[in-house]
């Protein structure tokens, strides 16, 4: 960059000079040149010394520059460094997070799993005590049916007992011929404490035309539970029976007398009873 500027200064000192030397006209064309040489010498000097401060401005100038890029390429490393330092802090801070969900997922499948677990526990025991309480029922309901068969093959069995004696009751009383004449005087036997009597009662309720009539309904006598619960009604084969043992035909009655163990005297009773006149 020097070399354009000194030639092109020089050429403007030397076209100076010429210029000048003719504008002098009168003077000797030595004294001209001497001038002229001074001229120039003074102008290369200056030249030079111009020439000198450019090149120190542009010294300085790509200096500054250089210092200038330096200063932006330190600052561009610090944003650098920074960005980095920021990136690195974010990979981890990304990573922890990562690390924390994956904690916090896992936490979540094991609690999932131990409740799973712990229900399928509940459940297994609730179904082990529904089958143990079904078990229980069924063992429960098969002791009850077979209580309940016993009981009713124990029922029937006295059902058929029952009927075999009244059966036999019946044919017994029907073997027989009641005498009333002869049943008055063995009711001597239970007057004191019953009238044939309509409504007349003693210590047991009035005789006036029981044979028929249900147990425990004489009106103002008051008759044991057993007797008004008995559902028996009075029929001739009925007191017949009756009248050989009354506590053992309805057990819990009032009635103490232990009845009359001849076949005959009943069947007379009930003649009697019959037609008390």
């Amino acid at each position: 960059m020097r070399k354009p500027i000194e030639m092109t200064f020089r050429a403007f000192i030397g076209a100076s000079v010429i210029a000048l030397a003719a504008a002098c006209g009168g003077s000797s064309e030595s004294s001209a040149q001497e001038s002229a040489a001074a001229a120039a010498e003074d102008a290369e000097e200056a030249m030079d010394d111009a020439a000198d401060g450019a090149t120190e401005a542009m010294d300085e100038a790509a200096d500054a520059a250089g210092d200038m890029a330096d200063d932006v390429a330190d600052e561009a490393d610090d944003a650098g460094d920074e960005a980095g330092s920021m990136m690195n802090d974010a990979a981890e801070k990304a990573g922890d997070a990562m690390n924390d969900a994956r904690d916090a997922a896992e936490g979540a499948v094991d609690d999932a799993k131990d409740a799973a677990d712990e229900t399928a526990a509940r459940v297994a025991e609730g179904a082990s005590k529904v089958a143990n309480a079904a078990g229980g029922a069924a063992a429960v309901a098969g002791s009850a049916v077979s209580n309940a068969a016993a009981s009713a093959s124990e029922e029937t069995a006295k059902m058929v007992n029952a009927s075999a004696s009244s059966a036999d009751v019946n044919d017994a009383y029907a073997a027989l011929t009641g005498d009333a004449a002869k049943g008055k005087r063995v009711f001597v036997k239970c007057m004191s404490c019953h009238s044939v009597q309509e409504g007349q009662n003693r210590v047991g309720p009035s005789l006036y035309n029981v044979v028929g009539r249900e147990a425990g309904t004489v009106e103002g006598y008051n008759y044991s539970t057993a007797n008004k619960s008995s559902g028996v009604t009075w029929t001739e084969s009925n007191l017949f029976e009756y009248l050989e043992a009354p506590q053992e035909y309805i057990k819990g009655t009032k009635m103490v007398f232990p009845g009359l163990p001849s076949e005959q005297d009943r069947a007379d009773v009930i003649a009697y009873l019959k037609n008390p006149s």
